[in-house]
């Protein structure tokens, strides 16, 4: 493993948890399942009712550069859609990480000004036009490009 993908695996090692947006999260219907700085999970409740706007959740927030529109940035992350807990899908368990730009016209946009080094989730509503189904996404951000 290289340093930057070991740093990546481990980013959110050492950032303060949240237990009020952890709740709020709950609330909804969503659990993350993982350790700060291990694989993180994502499951959403059978009667949890599907997001109609974006919705995001610092459930620990780093000690890093915040994040800036326009940065080239890299996320270990995990989703589900949320009508189909068995479609779980994880840079974690595929090993890579993800690098992504940073836009502030995109969901991703919501990482601006959030640490590096923060486990966030995102609540995404579907969108019939562009064929798109509700989904949970837990990121952590592990490095400004």
């Amino acid at each position: 493993m290289t340093e930057t993908a070991e740093s990546a695996a481990t980013a959110s090692k050492d950032a303060v948890a949240d237990p009020q947006a952890e709740q709020a999260l709950a609330d909804r219907g969503v659990t993350v399942s993982g350790d700060l700085g291990a694989a993180a999970t994502v499951s959403v409740a059978d009667d949890a009712e599907a997001p109609t706007e974006q919705e995001t959740f610092v459930l620990a927030r780093g000690t890093g550069e915040p994040v800036a529109d326009g940065d080239y940035v890299l996320l270990h992350m995990a989703f589900v859609n949320w009508d189909d807990p068995g479609s779980l899908q994880s840079s974690w368990d595929a090993g890579a990480a993800q690098d992504m730009v940073i836009s502030g016209n995109s969901p991703a946009g919501a990482l601006i000004d959030i640490p590096v080094g923060s486990r966030v989730v995102f609540l995404i509503p579907g969108d019939e036009s562009q064929e798109t189904v509700p989904a949970a996404f837990v990121m952590d951000i592990a490095a400004i490009l």
